[in-house]
C-alpha cells in the first residue's frame, strides 16, 4: 500500500506537469490559470474540501452500518502502519486530485465554457470525467451506477469551482474522498476498517460509487454546496475568465 501510494504520486505529478506544459505551449497560460493558489483563502478552501470529503465518506459508512450492510472494526495494533499509509497515500492522492481537478475543472471545463454555455460545459466535462472511470470500474457489478455517480461528482465540483472562483476546495475534497476510502475500505490491514456486503447499495470494494448509498451521499453534498454558496447571487465565472 505504501509503495503504491508513492508510485501513484510520481505518475500523477508527471501527468499534472504535462497538462501544465501543454497549456503553456498552446495557450501561453501559466499555473495560475488553473485557479490553484496557496494564499490564505486558498488554504482555507483546501481545508474545507478535506473536511467535506471526509465527512461525506463518514456519512456513507454510517448509512452502511445503520442499514446493516457492513460493520466497523478497530485494530489498535495497526495504528503505526495506518499512519505511514496515511502519509504515503495522502501524497499519492494529492497528486491524483491535483492532476484530475486541473485537467477536468481547471482546463477542460473552462475551455469548453468559452465555446458553449457554462452549463453545457459543466455537463460535457462531467460526462467525460465519469466516462473515464470506465476502466477503473470495469468488471464491477452495477458499473453504470458508478459512472453516473462519478459524473454527478464532476458536476458538483464544477459548481464549487464556479461559485468559489478557485480549484482549491475541489482539490481538498478529491484528496479526502479518495484517501478516506482507501484507508477504511482497502483489504490491507488498517486501524479502522469498514467491512461491507458488496451490492447495489454499498458498491464493491474500493468502489463505493457503484452503490446507491453514494447517490444519497451526493444529495447531502449538493445541499451543502447550495447552503455554502447561497449568498453568492452571481457565479464568478466571468470574473475568472478574464484572468484565464
Amino acid at each position: 500500500m505504501i509503495a503504491d501510494g508513492l508510485a501513484t504520486a510520481i505518475i500523477n505529478f508527471i501527468l499534472f506537469g504535462i497538462v501544465v506544459a501543454i497549456r503553456r505551449s498552446f495557450s501561453n497560460e501559466g499555473l495560475d490559470s488553473f485557479l490553484i493558489h496557496t494564499d490564505k483563502r486558498g488554504m482555507k478552501l483546501f481545508l474545507e474540501g478535506i473536511i467535506l470529503g471526509m465527512i461525506l465518506i463518514i456519512v456513507y459508512s454510517l448509512l452502511v452500518i445503520v442499514l446493516g450492510l457492513g460493520e466497523i472494526t478497530l485494530n489498535a495494533a495497526e495504528i503505526s502502519y495506518t499512519l505511514i499509509s496515511f502519509i504515503s497515500n495522502g501524497i499519492g492522492f494529492l497528486a491524483v486530485a491535483l492532476f484530475e481537478e486541473a485537467l477536468f475543472r481547471g482546463y477542460i471545463f473552462f475551455k469548453l465554457a468559452r465555446k458553449v454555455s457554462p452549463v453545457s460545459a459543466m455537463i460535457i466535462s462531467s460526462v467525460i470525467f465519469g466516462g473515464l472511470h470506465f476502466m477503473p470500474y470495469a468488471g464491477v457489478q452495477y458499473i453504470w451506477i458508478g459512472l453516473i455517480n462519478a459524473a454527478l461528482i464532476g458536476v458538483l465540483l464544477c459548481v464549487i469551482v464556479i461559485k468559489s472562483g478557485s480549484l482549491m476546495l475541489a482539490i481538498g475534497y478529491h484528496l479526502a474522498w479518495d484517501l478516506t476510502q482507501k484507508l477504511i475500505l482497502s483489504k490491507a490491514n488498517s486501524a479502522i476498517k469498514l467491512s461491507l456486503e458488496g451490492n447495489i447499495f454499498t458498491g464493491f470494494g474500493l468502489i463505493p460509487e457503484a452503490g446507491l448509498i453514494i447517490s444519497v451521499v451526493l444529495i447531502f453534498m449538493a445541499v451543502y454546496i447550495f447552503k455554502r454558496f447561497r449568498y453568492i447571487k452571481k457565479s464568478k465565472y466571468k470574473e475568472m475568465d478574464k484572468n484565464m
